[in-house]
């Protein structure tokens, strides 16, 4: 349904209408959410970035290749240089300071079992790392 905008949209167009939620209502989302981030940031003189993301820095981080899955209140993130895992409850942590990857290891495998999957399906790049001398 185009909503409010009054505008036909593509059958394939991949989304859902978030109007519910600036009406006031409660979410609607009954599927997961992926997202992935398969570079190093920043591409060039990563080595040189600041340590402390975002702390007194706006404007420089250093962040590795990584993915996520959110499903319902969980959100798992993978690592993809060393295959670590962090799984949150995001109801109960929406600062994600707990991590429960090891402490619900079943929800963790799935979740990660079902990004990757979905990662592949979707054909999704990964980072190749490159020598630490040339990320300097």
């Amino acid at each position: 349904k185009p909503d409010e905008a009054a505008v036909s949209l593509p059958a394939d167009l991949d989304g859902q209408s978030f109007l519910t939620l600036l009406s006031g209502g409660g979410p609607s989302i009954d599927r997961n959410l992926i997202w992935h981030f398969p570079y190093y940031h920043p591409e060039r003189g990563y080595a040189k970035a600041p340590d402390r993301i975002g702390i007194n820095d706006f404007f420089t981080s250093r962040t590795h290749p990584h993915s996520a899955l959110r499903r319902g209140n969980h959100k798992l993130i993978w690592f993809h240089e060393d295959s670590r895992t962090e799984l949150y409850d995001l109801e109960s942590d929406p600062s994600e300071q707990h991590d429960l990857s090891e402490i619900k290891s079943p929800l963790r495998d799935q979740l990660l079992e079902e990004l990757q999957r979905n990662l592949q399906a979707m054909h999704a790049r990964f980072a190749t790392p490159s020598a630490p001398a040339l990320r300097k």
